[in-house]
């Protein structure tokens, strides 16, 4: 029995009667809120039923009136609706068991001709017929042992999921002429060779969706069209706007961000309960403060909107949590974008999480703040101490002083003041929020003083004119976004030849806004990301 419970109170139930055994009874159920309400809970009870066996297999919250465009967000098949009824904008869809779809033309096939159409996806490119031998040897030789035709062939296939070419993505502009061999391996650095289409298309499904080519991707690889720069253009702008674009974000932004470390932040739990909830506190906020980040490069990458965003913006993302951790005095259900009347909040600088990730469980840190600044914000991070200097309370008669007191005590060191040049201004601008990210005026006793200055930004009084001068000023962090997330697409650290075609991506970006799309469109343009540069001397 499946229930659903609207948010007027008014609820709708379906009975389901399953028959025993698998794969016997396959049946869809799906619930259309009436219009202008919407849904609150799904229940299902499955007491009557017994059996090892899952008996909801699929399930989906669709919004869209549009039935097709359903079927391609959610996968599902098409709801039956009687008579003329036509769903509402709110639709909840449960597949009870559904059936495996089988391309029955595949099924059909010759054994060989079934591995070679596996093997083209698993190794994301056309394979060698000595390659298909390898691995039809394997079917061959467990039907003679007696096995049938599934397990024959799920031999066959572990030889292909266990095989380099389906484990590592190989990258090299040198194409395969047998089982995984280079055709013709380099014999000097210096050089580059441009990537073959298959390998073009790898590296280009990798960096927007984290996953291989789909068949769009290969059959113009196939055609050799992919390098073509309309093509290619094309595709790109195709991927942004596939549903898979959202593993950049849970994976680049993610990873630029560090905000995996989240959860290994444990703030003091007498001074910053808040970030603590539930049975022995053992909830925490690093789930909403994750959110909270991750949704606001989303909307930059969804709709396409300028990287300054990422800087300074008049929105954000909360929830109840995170609107109490704020200070903000609506009542907030589940996650919402809100309208920020100052600047203390807006970009990622403010968020809960960055600022809980550069503090100690004690106090917030301001060396850690602009390190992280230098080092994320314009991919400029300073060098490594080159001398070993006691801890900020370690040092001796510094009881009484405040902390930006005790950082001026240390960075007197001419040793230490070379970098803390850099690194202090933009740790201290940051004060003015604790160590889980509230808004303060004061550390202790002693009155917040969140001014400073850079030599290339000029002075700032505060985080608001930190931020507004950083827009107004933004080739530096243009740069260093660029910069990031070139070297993620291209899955290296850049090198001295890079500089220039970072310059041409960011006088591209200018005339186009900064747009996001732009900067990607640019980066896999460029010819560091059609092929692959040798910067070291190569054995022969």
């Amino acid at each position: 029995k499946l229930s659903v419970q609207y948010d007027d109170d008014t609820s709708e139930s379906i009975s389901v009667d399953l028959k025993e055994g698998a794969g016997v009874d396959n049946t869809f159920v799906s619930f259309a809120a009436p219009k202008q309400r919407f849904m609150r809970k799904l229940s299902v009870d499955g007491s009557d039923f017994s059996g090892p066996h899952v008996l909801l297999d699929d399930l989906a919250f669709v919004s869209q009136s549009d039935v097709e465009k359903k079927q391609q967000l959610v996968g599902i098949e098409q709801p039956q609706i009687a008579g003329n009824e036509s769903p509402s904008d709110d639709v909840v869809a449960a597949q009870v068991r559904p059936a495996i779809k089988i391309d029955r033309s595949i099924a059909a096939r010759s054994p060989r001709e079934r591995l070679v159409h596996f093997m083209r996806r698993a190794f994301r490119r056309n394979v060698a017929s000595d390659e298909i031998d390898v691995y039809l040897r394997l079917y061959e030789a467990e039907t003679r042992n007696g096995s049938n035709d599934e397990f024959a062939m799920r031999r066959a296939i572990q030889g292909v999921l266990s095989s380099p070419s389906f484990l590592y993505l190989t990258i090299t502009g040198l194409g395969i002429n047998s089982v995984g061999t280079p055709a013709k391996p380099p014999t000097h650095a210096g050089g580059a060779l441009p990537l073959t289409d298959f390998e073009l298309a790898s590296r280009l499904s990798y960096f927007l969706w984290s996953s291989m080519p789909d068949d769009e991707l290969l059959s113009l690889a196939d055609a050799g069209r992919l390098s073509d720069p309309d093509a290619l253009e094309q595709q790109v702008r195709r991927m942004l706007k596939d549903t898979r674009i959202r593993e950049l974000s849970e994976n680049f932004f993610v990873e630029w961000m560090r905000l995996r470390e989240l959860w290994s932040v444990q703030p003091d739990r007498r001074k910053f309960s808040a970030f603590y909830s539930g049975p022995s506190g053992k909830n925490t906020l690093a789930d909403d403060m994750f959110i909270e980040a991750l949704l606001l490069f989303e909307k930059i990458l969804i709709e396409d909107r300028p990287i300054l965003d990422l800087i300074d913006t008049d929105y954000t993302f909360v929830n109840a949590d995170l609107a109490k951790l704020y200070g903000f005095d609506d009542d907030f259900k589940g996650w919402r974008q809100v309208s920020l009347v100052d600047a203390r909040r807006g970009g990622v600088m403010t968020t809960a999480a960055l600022l809980s990730l550069t503090s100690y469980p004690h106090r917030t840190s301001p060396i850690r703040r602009g390190n992280w600044f230098l080092e994320a914000i314009l991919n400029r991070p300073p060098p490594a101490p080159k001398v070993a200097v006691a801890e900020i309370e370690d040092q001796s008669n510094v009881e009484h002083l405040t902390l930006r007191d005790k950082v001026e005590l240390h960075r007197a060191d001419a040793a230490c003041a070379v970098c803390h040049d850099r690194i202090d201004p933009p740790g201290f601008v940051l004060e003015n929020y604790d160590a889980i990210g509230r808004w303060r005026e004061q550390d202790g006793a002693e009155t917040i003083d969140p001014s400073g200055s850079l030599n290339w930004l000029g002075s700032f009084a505060d985080v608001s004119d930190f931020k507004r001068q950083l827009v107004q000023n933004h080739i530096r962090f243009a740069s260093g976004f660029i910069e990031h997330l070139q070297s993620y697409a291209l899955s290296r650290e850049l090198e001295y030849f890079d500089v220039r075609r970072v310059d041409e991506i960011l006088l591209a970006a200018q005339q186009d806004g900064y747009a996001l799309s732009r900067i990607i469109v640019e980066i896999v343009r460029c010819e560091s990301f059609k092929n692959v540069d040798f910067v070291q001397e190569l054995d022969p």
